[in-house]
């Protein structure tokens, strides 16, 4: 638990250059990446563009989560779904604290469903904090009507989640799913510094 200072501040992506040697190039961070793509060619049910990051995170961005891809992607995939589309757009507006245990808890519960349920899925995010969770997944296989995550957490509901919502993209190239959690706090989980 507790902040991320292991992760360095400066990854290396490998690329391949002249005659096949290998050049480490160093990684965009989210807001790099972020400002590199061209949101304009991003629509509805777009899958999250490659050069995103995919990092445990305390922000967002780092996360993967641009707000770019949410307002151009999701939020037109939850139509008339006010809360969904206040909920997503409000959990990639803030970071998430070190003290958010609960956070750390359902993230690390998001990721475990992910590698047991989606052990073919790539591209997968998650991004949590005090207000909720977003877990991504681009997946292989048959189609789903429901989120595999949802599935999953149906099986063995969490108290601490109070709103769950999904998005499917089932359309080749990348079929993805988004699921948007909202939690709740109570007595003995706010482990969250007030302000």
């Amino acid at each position: 638990m507790g902040g991320h200072s292991f992760i360095p501040k400066l990854m290396y992506a490998v690329a391949v250059g002249c005659c096949g040697l290998c050049i480490a190039q160093p990684a965009l961070n989210g807001r790099d990446a972020a400002r590199s793509i061209d949101w304009n060619a991003v629509g509805i049910g777009a899958p999250i563009p490659d050069v995103m990051p995919a990092a445990d995170s305390d922000d967002p961005v780092e996360a993967g989560f641009a707000p770019e891809w949410i307002d151009r992607a999701v939020v037109p995939s939850l139509q008339a779904d006010q809360k969904g589309q206040e909920l997503v757009r409000e959990i990639v507006s803030s970071p998430r604290k070190e003290t958010d245990h609960l956070a750390y808890e359902v993230d690390a519960k998001l990721r475990e469903i992910i590698r047991t349920s989606l052990p073919a899925g790539k591209h997968a995010r998650v991004f949590c904090n005090a207000l909720g969770c977003l877990c991504y997944v681009e997946r292989n296989g048959p189609f789903s009507q429901t989120s595999i995550v949802y599935h999953e957490l149906a099986k063995a509901p969490m108290t601490q989640v109070e709103f769950v919502r999904w998005v499917l993209h089932p359309v080749d190239p990348e079929p993805w799913e988004l699921t948007i959690l909202q939690l709740r706090y109570d007595a003995s989980s706010k482990s969250v510094e007030a302000k």
